[in-house]
């Protein structure tokens, strides 16, 4: 500690700040487990599949309530971002035929709105969603809140209907 000036306080020195070299230290060939380059589609499918076991396991383990919600939010968010990932990415040849798709597509516009509701934390034609005392989920939609759809199954459908429409346009998903 030093005096500093008047009044007698005593403040804590500061350090001295090292002289930087303007560049950043690199890593060591040690230090790095992976590098990915710039994402592809496939980054993300494989994220989605990922999720969807997590929920699936979910079901048979019998989940808390919290983790299999976030894991539900997580799988739709990613399921609809793929739309927009498809559509702009710059190496696939198409994509312009998605702009309409939660309008034509009943599994899709179930997954966007359970994707918009989780992304902006207000409604977005979702009623609500149930975790149930056997672990399993499900959700009501605004469009008829007497219909209850398991997560997994629809989960499921939009896995399926993205396979259908990538193998549509020469793209396969594993």
């Amino acid at each position: 500690m030093s005096r500093t000036g008047t009044g007698g306080g005593t403040q804590p020195e500061r350090p001295e700040t090292p002289p930087t070299t303007g560049r950043l230290r690199a890593e060591a060939a040690s230090d790095v487990a992976k590098e990915y380059g710039p994402p592809l589609w496939t980054d993300l499918w494989d994220a989605m599949s990922r999720t969807r076991r997590k929920i699936a396991n979910g079901y048979t383990a019998a989940a808390d309530p919290e983790t299999l919600k976030t894991d539900m939010m997580v799988f739709f968010i990613l399921c609809w971002n793929f739309r927009d990932w498809i559509m702009t990415d710059d190496t696939i040849p198409f994509g312009d035929d998605l702009k309409e798709v939660e309008t034509t597509v009943l599994c899709m516009r179930r997954c966007r709105a359970v994707a918009k509701t989780a992304h902006q934390r207000r409604p977005a034609g979702v009623q609500s969603m149930v975790i149930h005392h056997n672990s399993r989920a499900s959700i009501r939609f605004s469009e008829d809140p007497t219909d209850t759809v398991d997560v997994l199954e629809l989960a499921d459908e939009c896995l399926q209907w993205w396979r259908t429409y990538l193998a549509r346009h020469g793209l396969t998903a594993c």
